[in-house]
């Protein structure tokens, strides 16, 4: 009953959303919220450059490509394919980069593969992109390393705060200890990482599927 109520009241994203009609196309590329979120794409590909990536604010990519995938738009809807061409280029080159591998632990290095690699790919496959090569691969790679982590049951997560005395002392209790990230991935799993997950799952062979659910079961089992 509310899908068909829905159906005959929504406004056009949601209406496209529900039915999948790309007769809806036109119509949803009105909306004032699609123009706007689009418009945020648009100014980004236009520099072909991530500067902005992880906060709250309007122009950072997350919530951009985030306010794209609940709008309901996705690969088949040119406006958005023709501006996410430049990210999906970015991530090839960046699961490329050797020298990100190579380079001595840093903040640098963790972002690289936190906010530049995991955070840019993370709504992707909610947007039609889940068989691409770039975002597969990274989607692999976090399955992988949270499920290897989340299989150790392990709760000890934070650093020895006596070993801390250069940190604050307000900080020091939240300090995740160095070995969960000793070569630059993040072993602990983030909101960025069930975003991904969900993306992509349906999508997955059968191996990677049961990881995720095995994950999703450890990372929440503490609480249940």
């Amino acid at each position: 009953m509310c899908e068909k109520w829905l159906a005959e009241n929504a406004s056009a994203p949601i209406k496209y959303i529900l039915s999948g009609d790309k007769k809806y196309i036109p119509e949803v590329l009105e909306n004032a919220e699609v123009k706007y979120w689009l418009s945020k794409l648009k100014d980004m590909s236009a520099e072909k450059k991530l500067y902005w990536i992880h906060g709250s604010h309007d122009y950072r990519y997350e919530n951009i490509l985030g306010k794209c995938a609940i709008l309901g738009l996705s690969k088949e809807i040119a406006e958005l394919d023709d501006n996410i061409k430049f990210i999906l280029d970015f991530l090839h080159g960046h699961i490329k980069n050797k020298d990100i591998e190579q380079s001595p632990l840093s903040f640098g290095k963790i972002y690289a593969y936190r906010d530049f690699e995991m955070i840019v790919a993370c709504f992707l496959p909610m947007l039609g992109y889940q068989d691409d090569p770039a975002v597969r691969y990274i989607a692999e790679k976090r399955i992988n390393i949270v499920y290897n982590f989340t299989k150790q049951k392990r709760y000890d997560i934070y650093a020895d705060s006596a070993k801390l005395k250069y940190v604050k002392k307000e900080w020091q209790a939240s300090v995740i200890n160095p070995e969960l990230y000793a070569d630059g991935n993040i072993s602990l799993p983030s909101a960025h990482d069930f975003i991904l997950f969900a993306g992509m799952y349906e999508y997955l062979e059968k191996a990677l599927r049961e990881k995720v659910e095995k994950l999703s079961n450890g990372c929440f089992a503490r609480n249940t």
